[in-house]
């Protein structure tokens, strides 16, 4: 219906990617268009913490139904993936984990799509970065305190209880870290909550939070996270008795910032039960 110049170009590309007019993506020096894949030539951290945390799932269920040879391959590919994120994706600079063009630079403007590869803590070995776990553990408190909990970034408080949040960035983990030039018109991925992108980033920490005591600040994130989006959720089904495909991070937002009655919104609120 859009013809071939849509399907060859940048916007088809950033369309693919879900995360439609993340500022992430924004810049031509995203996209060749001399190469046949037409896609955007950067690595990232998101994509390729999901593609990883999928073929580990899949070898856990090829495992548990006895098709040891294809679980293997699924296992041993979703781990070499897993090693690459923490090998090559953070950023010291940052004190993150960043996309990453072709050319070996970063992309340093941080969505929730940093906290993914939390979902592959378990499936990284101890050497993959200099001083093994304990720097594992000490980058992903860097992470936490410097971009989850900063109540500049994504505004999450650490009791989950608001404190410290401003009225522009006060529900918690806007789309865009609330410090980018992005994050003050807001619109679509560049600044509203999304349930999904909730759901994973919560998903991520309850995945580290599991993996060893160094990562009780995981659990502590998950929780605080709950609570806050709760309070999200509740704010408009309370006003209106609307569940949002996507919110103002603003604490006072007239209505749904997207459709007012969209299935994944209700994710927000069901954090709390899992």
């Amino acid at each position: 219906a859009h013809g071939g110049q849509l399907l060859k170009s940048q916007k088809a590309a950033r369309f693919e990617s879900g995360l439609d007019n993340s500022p992430m993506y924004d810049g031509e020096d995203f996209y060749n268009s001399s190469k046949e894949a037409h896609t955007m030539e950067l690595w990232d951290v998101g994509f390729s913490s999901l593609f990883a945390a999928d073929s580990l799932a899949l070898g856990r269920i090829l495992t548990r139904i006895n098709r040891t040879t294809e679980a293997r391959f699924f296992t041993e590919r979703g781990e070499a993936m897993a090693r690459e994120i923490y090998a090559r994706l953070w950023d010291d600079q940052s004190e993150a984990f960043v996309n990453r063009f072709f050319n070996g630079s970063f992309n340093r403007r941080v969505t929730p799509t940093s906290f993914y590869p939390l979902l592959l803590v378990g499936h990284v070995p101890t050497e993959t970065m200099d001083g093994g776990s304990s720097s594992i553990g000490r980058n992903i408190n860097q992470l936490l305190h410097s971009w989850f909990f900063n109540s500049s970034r994504f505004c999450v408080a650490p009791d989950g209880d608001f404190v410290k949040n401003n009225d522009t960035c006060y529900w918690g983990l806007p789309s865009i870290s609330a410090d980018d030039p992005a994050f003050p018109a807001l619109g679509y991925w560049r600044g509203f909550v999304w349930g999904p992108m909730a759901q994973i980033v919560f998903w991520a920490l309850e995945a580290a939070a599991k993996t060893g005591p160094e990562f009780a600040s995981a659990r502590r994130a998950k929780i605080a996270l709950a609570k806050q989006h709760q309070q999200l959720m509740l704010s408009q089904w309370r006003k209106h008795r609307h569940i949002c495909e996507n919110y103002s991070p603003h604490k006072v937002a007239d209505d749904c910032t997207g459709d007012p009655f969209y299935t994944w919104g209700a994710l927000t609120g069901l954090l709390s039960f899992q």
